[in-house]
C-alpha cells in the first residue's frame, strides 16, 4: 500500500539542494521524514577509443568526503535542462571535450532512503578536444585510462564514489556484452 501525503514543507532552500519535511500515514501509523531535494543530475562515460576501451576519467577534491576522488564528470541540471543537455554541458566543462554522441543509459537514484536526486547516466563518444570550463571552486584532473583499469580501481577500493562505481561495472559489462556494445557504440 502506498503511504498517504499529509503534509509537505519546505525548511531549507539553498543554491543546490533544498530540504522539506513531510509527513505521510501508512496505515493508522503516521511519520515524519526530513528529505532532500535536487532537480536531478548526469553522470557521463566519456569514451576516447572505443576499441581500445579508452576512457577519461578525473580526480577532485571533495569537500564532504575530505579527499581527492576518482570519479567520472556528472553535474547538476540547470532549471529547465534535460539531462541529455546537462550530461553534453557537463563532460565539457569537466573535461574539456565535447561528445558528438551522447547516448541515454540507465536512470537511477543515488540515496533514496534520504533525497530524492535521480541521476541518468550517459556514454559519450565521438569527442573532441575543446577547452575545460571549471567553476570557480573547481579543481579537476583529467586522465585517461582503460574500462578494464577502471573496473580494477572499483574492485580494489581505489574508487570509492557510488555513481562512478556504478557507472565502471556499468561500462565493464557493456564492454563484455557484444549486444549491449552494439547499442551503445553503434555503427
Amino acid at each position: 500500500m502506498k503511504p498517504r501525503i499529509i503534509s509537505s514543507s519546505a525548511i531549507y532552500k539553498g543554491k543546490v539542494f533544498g530540504v522539506k519535511k513531510v509527513t505521510f500515514a501508512e496505515g493508522s501509523s503516521i511519520f515524519t521524514r526530513d528529505i532532500i531535494t535536487h532537480p536531478g543530475s548526469a553522470v557521463m562515460v566519456p569514451v576516447v577509443d572505443i576499441k581500445k576501451g579508452r576512457i577519461l576519467m578525473i580526480s577532485q577534491w571533495r569537500h564532504a568526503a575530505g579527499g581527492l576522488l576518482v570519479e567520472f564528470p556528472a553535474g547538476t541540471r540547470e532549471k529547465g535542462e534535460s539531462f541529455a543537455a546537462c550530461a553534453r554541458r557537463e563532460v565539457l566543462e569537466e573535461t574539456g571535450y565535447s561528445a558528438k554522441r551522447v547516448i541515454r543509459a540507465v536512470k537511477f537514484f543515488l540515496a533514496p532512503g534520504t533525497m530524492n536526486e535521480q541521476m541518468e547516466l550517459f556514454i559519450c563518444s565521438g569527442l573532441s578536444r575543446k577547452e575545460q570550463h571549471l567553476d570557480r571552486d573547481e579543481r579537476i584532473s583529467v586522465f585517461t585510462t582503460t574500462v578494464k583499469k577502471a573496473v580494477e580501481m572499483a574492485l580494489s577500493g581505489g574508487i570509492k564514489d557510488a555513481k562512478t562505481l556504478a557507472s565502471v561495472m556499468f561500462i565493464g559489462h557493456v564492454y563484455k556484452d557484444a549486444g549491449l556494445f552494439k547499442k551503445y557504440f553503434p555503427g
